[in-house]
């Protein structure tokens, strides 16, 4: 499983945020698509909160978009997790289903965070929160030890 990441962002000073693609890939699948735009720092901001509380949550995390009704619900069980892959577009379905270890999540996740950041340092931008995602990718790296 891969966070993907465009080359390309947009930055407003007025709302500090980030505009740009950002989508999962998981063998050879692309959700929601592999040209989904979105706010990838709001993105990453929440799925990185969601996976570092999983515990808290009963292992059950939501790894939601920004822009329109598409979302990854998981169930942790073990050392696996179940990711199903939801469109609420109209009516609600699962598009795809897969289990994968949770390891893999955490690595995913850490990857696009300094993706990410790289990205904002480089262009010296100011993102709303963007310490909290830097403190739970430390929290993400401690996981990755133990998962």
């Amino acid at each position: 499983m891969k966070i993907i990441l465009g080359k390309e962002f947009s930055y407003s000073k007025v709302s500090c945020c980030l505009y740009g693609m950002i989508y999962v890939e998981i063998n050879n699948y692309f959700f929601p698509n592999n040209e989904w735009t979105d706010i990838p720092t709001a993105v990453i901001e929440m799925w990185s909160a969601n996976l570092t509380n999983i515990s808290a949550q009963n292992g059950k995390i939501l790894l939601m978009f920004m822009e329109g009704p598409f979302y990854i619900k998981g169930t942790l069980k073990s050392k696996r997790i179940k990711l199903n892959f939801v469109n609420a577009r109209g009516k609600k379905k699962i598009e795809k289903c897969y289990v994968i270890n949770f390891s893999d999540l955490i690595k995913a996740s850490i990857n696009a965070i300094n993706d990410l950041d790289a990205v904002i340092k480089c262009n010296n931008y100011n993102i709303l929160r963007w310490n909290k995602v830097l403190n739970n990718r430390d929290k993400l790296i401690e996981m990755a030890k133990i998962w």
